[in-house]
């Protein structure tokens, strides 16, 4: 049930519609580290800590971390963090790509929810099938070409890109409403 409702929250998190930002402050560790992967966004604190200690307690990675890392920070940097099980720091999160930015302890909420609000700026529908995709419902560069075709004529028959381009042609900035 437990790993069944991780699973749940990490598809969410991963494919749902909306954008996701995480706060790390202090360790993410398992399945914090997990969760975190998946999300769109990492914000860490300078102290924030990433373990996916799974191989010292003789389990496999779990919450999605075996399709999340490899997509955040490649197969080669993931292959060593699983294997090896070490505490990466913030700095070299950074470096691998697992965080996309690192602030001062106590400030990852705040910088976190701006980044969530720079998100709501964008056309919902867009956002959502984007993030559809990028979860793995396009595995070669013949599918995505052939989704993008779908999508994008489907798209332009929205009220929100009708919207952007009155606000374009208006010189405003667009009121999006998801439809």
């Amino acid at each position: 049930v437990r790993m069944g409702m991780l699973h749940d929250a990490v598809r969410r998190i991963a494919a749902g519609p909306k954008p996701v930002v995480a706060a790390v402050e202090g360790h993410a560790a398992g399945a914090g580290m997990s969760l975190a992967a998946a999300c769109d966004y990492v914000v860490a604190a300078e102290n924030a800590r990433f373990i996916a200690s799974f191989a010292k307690i003789g389990l496999i990675a779990d919450c999605g971390l075996l399709w999340s890392l490899p997509h955040r920070v490649g197969h080669a940097r993931a292959r060593d963090l699983l294997l090896t099980a070490r505490t990466v720091n913030a700095d070299e999160a950074l470096r691998l790509g697992l965080a996309n930015e690192v602030v001062a302890p106590g400030a990852t909420l705040a910088r976190a929810i701006e980044k969530a609000r720079s998100y709501a700026t964008s056309a919902p529908l867009s956002i959502a099938w984007t993030k559809r995709a990028l979860a793995g419902e396009l595995d070669d560069l013949d599918a995505a070409l052939k989704k993008e075709l779908q999508w994008q004529g489907e798209l332009r028959g929205t009220q929100d890109h009708q919207e952007a381009r009155d606000a374009f042609l208006q010189k405003r900035s667009p009121v999006f409403q998801g439809r």
